[in-house]
């Protein structure tokens, strides 16, 4: 429950450190919009990822893996039009915030989880 947890606040962190970044382009208002798309993200994530990735494998291995990033954007998309307080400008900046999301959470995960094991 702990590495669940501490995923999810990861996710959120990332979120917010990407939106300061892209400024206007990506926003939240407040901490709460931030905490519900990490949620929405992370069950999308969980859920529909699966799925997805089986219906578009050849994308997936055309692109060698690089079409998760238009996944994640689409996720952000989705997390748009349901979480009230987040918004994002379009694709092109969603696809951007995926990357540099991906890039924030790896970094943060290293962080978090290798001083986990120690």
């Amino acid at each position: 429950m702990k590495k669940i947890l501490v995923s999810w606040a990861v996710g959120a962190v990332a979120l917010y450190l990407v939106s300061l970044l892209l400024g206007p382009s990506m926003e939240f208002d407040g901490i709460a919009p931030v905490l519900w798309t990490a949620l929405l993200i992370g069950l999308l994530n969980a859920l529909a990822e699966p799925v997805i990735r089986l219906l578009t494998c050849p994308f997936y291995l055309l692109t060698l893996g690089l079409f998760r990033f238009v996944v994640d954007a689409a996720f952000l998309l989705i997390a748009r039009t349901v979480v009230h307080g987040f918004w994002i400008e379009g694709f092109w900046w969603a696809l951007l915030a995926a990357v540099l999301v991906s890039l924030a959470t790896t970094i943060l995960n290293g962080i978090f989880f290798r001083s986990e094991e120690r």
